[in-house]
């Protein structure tokens, strides 16, 4: 008796790939809240099977029933020195179907499919993940309150964290102490039909960035007139300050001079930073004012020339809530000021400083247990005669948004005579990641996925990296 045999199911054979690619339409705009969509196009190419033979028939036009979904994700992700896991917070996850019914494509044509979605107004309050763990928010945070979305940011550990890292039990080589990343990804479907969809889009998806909503002008005006104020008294004391038919002329008198030396004349003033803002707004200019004070005890006859040599100003990023807390030194630079001329009673005793404008920097936040503050280290330093004096103070400086009225796009691109934007003070994150892959590249290198599935709702997975800034940065 023959045993009986039970035919295998028939296989389709596959018709070839379907590369998707997501292209932002302005992939340097800061959409702040959200006012404006996150808008770009889907490309789809058909490559079929056997593109070598034109007269194959399985290169014919490839015409079926096609579903793709964009999805706006986000998420938190939090690593402690001293915890093996990351805490990973999971920020958005907005989904928006732009297209479902039939789709046609010729053999290596291109087509586009438009979308937009836009930020939603609170972060996703459901859960929060370490490793495999889940569990709600409310057994951390009570009560439950719906959170603004932080910015995209990422927060780096200096030298010593990184050693004190590194003698601890940690298995991942990254430096990043936290990180919000926002990436367009999607899912791709063609239910029926043998396709194997190639994403040619870099890995994690594609970066959107994101900052807090911008300020009423109103909130802004009452801001500005917020400032702060410091002054530092010197004296200067050489033999500059005698006058010059006072000075010891020929070898005599110098030698007499060295061997019973009188005391040396004495310029005091006070140094006085006027005008410093506690509130800087992204796209505005920053500035204040320095002035000298004579003081009535000097014993100079006239008042000699008192030079402004220079002005740094440095901007700080001091991140607390992580273990340990990051102090990061976003940018430095070297301020404007009004003029190179000595300090003069002509223009009471004062010069203007122009820090610049701010350009993009993730905004002051707080989320979680984390909170993001900035600070300005003013450093300046006065000559009077070959004297040199120095005076170093640290301001405290909320960043916010651009103000609602500024008609300016402010973005990322590079503004030399300003704060520099946070994409330009950070690492170079995204250059690891390599280029983005030709459509034949990903067809041969780029994992691949069934048509005949979408994918699950797990949360995106986002690598040790930085978008940027890794601080903020000054121009």
């Amino acid at each position: 008796m023959i045993p009986s045999v039970s035919a295998a199911p028939p296989t389709r054979a596959k018709l070839g790939g379907l590369s998707t690619r997501v292209v932002l339409d302005d992939p340097n705009r800061v959409h702040y809240g959200n006012d404006i969509p996150v808008s770009g196009s889907l490309l789809l190419k058909y490559l079929p099977l056997l593109r070598g033979l034109p007269n194959s028939p399985l290169n014919a036009e490839l015409f079926g029933p096609l579903q793709v979904e964009i999805t706006l994700g986000g998420s938190a992700r939090i690593n402690h020195v001293n915890e093996t896991r990351a805490e990973v917070f999971a920020l958005v996850k907005e989904v928006v179907c732009i297209h479902d019914g039939p789709f046609r494509a010729s053999p290596d044509e291109e087509r586009r499919l438009p979308f937009a979605i836009r930020f939603p107004a609170h972060a996703n309050p459901s859960s929060n993940t370490t490793g495999v763990r889940s569990w709600p928010l409310h057994e951390h945070v009570l009560p439950v309150e719906r959170e603004a979305l932080p910015p995209t940011c990422s927060v780096h550990l200096n030298h010593d964290a990184w050693e004190t890292r590194k003698s601890a039990k940690w298995s991942s080589t990254t430096d990043t102490a936290m990180s919000v990343d926002y990436t367009i990804d999607t899912q791709v479907r063609m239910p029926g039909i043998k396709m194997e969809i190639v994403d040619a889009t870099q890995q994690g998806g594609t970066s959107v960035l994101y900052d807090q909503p911008k300020i009423p002008l109103s909130i802004a005006t009452c801001n500005q007139s917020l400032t702060s104020e410091f002054s530092q008294t010197f004296t200067a004391q050489n033999e500059a300050l005698r006058p010059s038919s006072k000075r010891p002329h020929g070898v005599r008198n110098k030698t007499k001079a060295l061997l019973k030396p009188a005391e040396l004349p004495r310029f005091i003033f006070e140094a006085e930073l006027i005008g410093i803002p506690k509130h800087a707004y992204v796209g505005r200019q920053l500035s204040f004012a320095l002035s000298i004070i004579p003081h009535a005890s000097s014993t100079v006859q006239t008042a000699p020339n008192l030079f402004l040599d220079s002005c740094t100003i440095t901007l700080i990023a001091h991140t607390t809530g992580l273990q340990p807390a990051v102090i990061e030194i976003i940018k430095t630079k070297e301020a404007g000021f009004s003029s190179a001329k000595p300090y003069s009673e002509e223009y009471g005793w004062t010069k203007s400083i122009n820090i610049g404008q701010l350009s993009w920097v993730p905004s002051t936040f707080t989320f979680r247990n984390i909170t993001r503050t900035y600070k300005l280290r003013i450093a300046v330093q006065f000559s009077v005669g070959a004297q040199k004096m120095k005076m170093s103070r640290d301001v405290p400086l909320t960043i916010h948004p651009p103000v609602e009225s500024d008609t300016t796009r402010v973005g990322t691109a590079e503004d030399p005579d300003g704060l520099p934007s946070y994409q330009e003070a950070s690492y170079e994150s995204r250059a690891d990641l390599g280029p983005v892959p030709s459509y034949e590249q990903a067809m041969t290198t780029t994992t691949t996925t069934s048509s005949d599935a979408m994918p699950h709702d797990a949360a995106p997975s986002y690598g040790d990296h930085n978008v940027g800034f890794a601080s903020a940065s000054l121009g």
